[in-house]
């Protein structure tokens, strides 16, 4: 994570210095130490979220098998959208971190490598994300992933007490 604070602060952003933590974790019934490395983004950097970066130092250990084989059969993490009132708000400061948004009016997209990063207001996210969903005004998000078998998917969520808003091969879980 030093590399890392080196960019930030020649991009003028006074991250946290590195600190390294560790935690007691069961892998495959054994007990370890999980060591890891937190750099902590200032809240004018990330306005509306609180942002760190971890660097897990044991990463043979933290992406384990067993921890990557779920039973709803989620595979990936593809996008968060957060619901705010202005979305145009937060873009500018988030394109100094993440590279220009994709904007429309009620939404600020960001692709990075590891997924999108989305801001829209509540009737944004009604017509365009989640049709005929009546969405909260925030503090909400929606956190998007890829999964192996939506039918696994779905009926595991529905004994888990979710409530299921489709809309065609996509599904809202409402806890």
């Amino acid at each position: 994570c030093e590399e890392l604070w080196y960019e930030f602060a020649a991009i003028g952003v006074c991250a946290s210095k590195p600190s390294v933590g560790e935690r007691d974790f069961q892998v495959a019934g054994q007990r370890e130490i999980i060591r890891f490395e937190i750099l902590r983004l200032p809240s004018e950097a990330t306005p509306g979220l609180r942002t760190f970066i971890c660097r897990h130092l044991d990463p043979g250990l933290v992406y384990h098998a067993d921890f990557l084989d779920h039973d709803n059969t989620a595979h990936t993490r593809r996008a968060v959208t957060v619901v705010v009132d202005d979305p145009m708000a937060l873009a500018e400061p988030y394109e100094l971190l993440l590279g220009k948004p994709d904007i429309t009016e009620g939404s600020a997209l960001f692709e990075t490598d590891n997924g999108v990063l989305q801001f829209a207001t509540a009737h944004w996210i009604k017509q365009n994300l989640w049709p005929g969903y009546s969405v909260a005004r925030g503090p909400a998000s929606f956190l998007t992933v890829g999964v192996r078998d939506l039918c696994r998917a779905e009926k595991l969520a529905a004994d888990r007490g979710f409530t299921i808003h489709a809309v065609g091969d996509r599904r809202l879980l409402v806890n």
